[in-house]
């Protein structure tokens, strides 16, 4: 038997060398803590229990004994530092114990595997020492700390500190109208200590844990009353203030109700369950109300927010859309409340702001912000005007000036009784001489304009025929007026006939710039027309004097009266010639 387990052996070598070999480097290339490094090995313990392979990992084995070692070490040195035990929803104390509890599992399970895989190596003696010293020390520290909770809970519990008081009231009220359940807030940290504690395995005592499961069968109900509390103690602070009027009956209903608690304790399960249902009806009620209002009273923020950016004067219809939403939520809400005026004069005056608000900035850009008003520049009777005229113009606009002025007295808000809207225009009649200042000031830059028009239509004032008639005499005179006529026809040309804004008015000068063309045209046709007349008077003349001339000099003189006579109309002629070749 033994010469075959030593073949076995010496078959299993090569294999055993190998595998020593891959765990070497596996626990090389772990880069992890040392109870992570220990679980390493516990995965292959009963490979590293072979005499080569522990043979082969004699380092590694060595190297998990000194990290061992600075393991318990630390855990001497830090038992007590309880800043590492802190759990969510656990008291400090319980979180302690729990913390060394837990040490003291590991410390156990390295001590078992210590045991089995590192009892050959040099220093495990020591190791083993300090496992003992430190086991002693962590069990001793978390009975100490469980025998102090155990005291300072029995001295409670025999006080009746932590005791449910039975007999009284399940809630009470203090000077202060706030609602307080009688049911001692330590008792849930008793509830949740014990069970801890016993998952843990400790024994509790029979009086803690009867406290404890007293404690426990209110929790829920305790629970339930102290929702009720806050919410109570807290619903006027959550209500908005304007609406509160609008949830009186409710309200009224709870403080009723939670006023005539008295006589339901502890002792009646069944009471208390009754009245807690009658409080979480009531209170889901004036929850379901106070949200409800609270989400009217968002939307109507959102439509104030509104009117606040939405001008006055170019967008009257958004505050008109804006005013009726507001109408309809609050009729929607009268339909399911009452005691609604002081919500809708809140409103009222938020309105007032944004009126006010507004107002304020039509005022300072009233001209820029009036409706557009279309005018033309037009040429009529010999007369540069405005079309429509300059009266009709001035009405027209001071129409709608006083129709921007008056809008708050006429402004109708949520409340019919209100009458907080016209004060807008006694806060800001200050500003009205501005306002017609600028509105006088407009009108004179209209007649500026007309006057840089004036010297443009003279041409459309005067008698062509009659300044012809009376001045043009020579070619050159007509030659220089054709001239001047033509530069003037391209001075025309380059006349703007396009729209010019000022402020509210656009004005077109299109009409007038036709009027202008036409003006040049007929004064050209004028020229042409006079100087056609001209040449053929001209012509006629010069026939005339032809044929006179012609007929004196083929006359054949019969006496010497006749001769003296026809010397003396040649004479006339020689003399006539020299003003006839002015019309040639």
């Amino acid at each position: 038997w033994s010469s075959a387990i030593k073949a076995f052996e010496n078959h299993m070598r090569p294999s055993e060398e190998r595998v020593g070999g891959k765990l070497k480097m596996q626990f090389k290339n772990v880069n992890t803590n040392t109870l992570q490094l220990l679980q390493e090995y516990r995965r292959y313990i009963e490979l590293i229990q072979r005499p080569v392979i522990k043979s082969i990992l004699q380092a590694e084995r060595q190297m998990l004994l000194s990290q061992l070692q600075e393991y318990l070490l630390n855990v001497s040195g830090n038992l007590e530092d309880s800043s590492v035990s802190n759990v969510l929803d656990m008291p400090p104390l319980i979180a302690n114990i729990q913390r060394v509890k837990h040490l003291e599992t590991k410390i156990i399970d390295i001590e078992k595997v210590s045991e089995e895989l590192l009892n050959d190596l040099p220093d495990y003696d020591r190791f083993k020492l300090t496992v003992n010293s430190v086991k002693k020390e962590v069990h001793l520290y978390h009975t100490e700390q469980y025998n102090k909770w155990l005291d300072e809970t029995s001295q409670d519990v025999t006080r009746k500190v932590l005791s449910l008081k039975m007999n009284e009231s399940v809630v009470y009220f203090e000077e202060g109208k706030l609602m307080h359940v009688n049911y001692n807030p330590n008792l849930v940290k008793l509830v949740n200590e014990v069970r801890n504690l016993k998952i843990l395995g400790y024994k509790i005592p029979e009086d803690i844990e009867n406290a404890a499961h007293q404690a426990k069968q209110f929790k829920s109900q305790a629970k339930a009353l102290e929702q009720v509390a806050n919410f109570h103690n807290t619903i006027g602070d959550r209500m908005i203030v304007s609406q509160r009027p609008m949830m009186l009956v409710t309200a009224l209903e709870l403080a009723k109700l939670v006023q005539g608690q008295h006589g339901i304790t502890w002792t009646n399960t069944g009471a208390v369950d009754a009245y807690i249902g009658r409080l979480q009806t009531v209170v889901e009620k004036l929850a379901n109300q106070n949200n409800k209002l609270a989400w009217y009273h968002s939307r109507m923020i959102d439509k104030v927010a509104i009117t606040m950016d939405t001008d006055l004067l170019r967008h009257q219809h958004k505050w008109k859309e804006q005013i009726k939403d507001m109408r309809e939520i609050v009729k929607e809400v009268e339909g399911q409340f009452t005691n609604t005026k002081l919500w809708k004069n809140h409103w009222d005056h938020q309105l007032f702001k944004a009126l006010d608000y507004q107002y304020q900035l039509g005022l300072e850009a009233l001209n820029q912000h009036l409706p557009e008003m279309k005018v033309e520049l037009v040429y009529r009777q010999q007369k540069l005007q405005y079309s429509p005229p300059m009266e009709e113009i001035r009405m027209k606009y001071y129409g709608q000036l006083k129709t921007f002025l008056s809008i708050p007295q006429n402004f109708r808000g949520l409340d019919d009784d209100t009458k907080i809207f016209p004060q807008i225009i006694e806060r800001n009649a200050s500003k009205f001489a501005v306002v017609f200042k600028r509105a006088e000031d407009l009108f004179n830059k209209l007649i500026e304009i007309k006057h840089q028009w004036e010297d443009r239509v003279a041409l459309g004032s005067v008698d062509f025929e009659h300044i012809i008639r009376e001045n043009l005499n020579v070619a050159s005179d007509w030659d220089l007026n054709f001239r001047a006529s033509k530069t003037w026809g391209q001075e025309i040309a380059k006349l703007s006939c396009s729209e010019e804004k000022v402020e509210c008015f656009l004005i077109s000068f299109a009409p007038v710039r036709s009027e202008i063309e036409l003006h040049n045209r007929r004064y050209w046709d004028s020229l042409a027309a006079s100087l056609y007349y001209s040449i053929m008077r001209d012509v006629t003349i010069l026939q005339n004097y032809i044929v006179q001339s012609k007929k004196s000099l083929e006359r054949q003189p019969q006496t010497l009266d006749d001769i003296g006579e026809i010397n003396a109309v040649h004479r006339k002629i020689l003399e006539t010639s020299k003003q006839m070749m002015d019309y040639h």
